[in-house]
Order: structure tokens, then sequence, then C-alpha cells
């Protein structure tokens, strides 16, 4: 399962048009307005889970996660 901020990635990541080159870290800490070292952080967790591949390009592993509803944990 994805957290709220893996779900804001890859979420930013499939919104841009296919064919685009892909982005860097940088310009992902940038569109998301996260730390890069957050993103960083997140593209190592979301490559390992096979989400993004070494180019940060959304996978479709990627894909398949975000059709699954992100539902925010309630305290």
């Amino acid at each position: 399962m994805l957290t709220k901020n893996q779900f804001a990635l890859l979420s930013y990541i499939a919104a841009r048009p296919a064919g685009e080159p892909a982005l860097s870290q940088r310009a992902i800490a940038q569109g998301t307005g996260k730390a890069l070292g957050t993103v960083n952080g997140m593209v190592k967790e979301l490559s390992a889970m096979g989400c993004l591949d070494g180019a940060n390009r959304i996978t479709d592993a990627g894909l398949a996660a975000l059709a699954l509803p992100f539902r925010a944990a309630r305290r």
C-alpha cells in the first residue's frame, strides 16, 4: 500500500504527457513541493516496489498502485 507522499509523487509523474523525457529528482521535488531528500527516499522506495523504473518513469505496477483508492488513516 502506498503512503500519501508516495501516492502524490506517482500521481505527479503519471499526469505527465506520454513521450516527454524522464524527470530528475530535482524536477519532481520542485513540481510536488517536497524536499529533494524526501523525493530521493520515495524514489528509492517506489523503485524497490517496482512502481518506478531507473529513469523515474512510472511502470505498469505503479499505474496499478494508483488505481487502488488511497485511504488516509483516521485516528
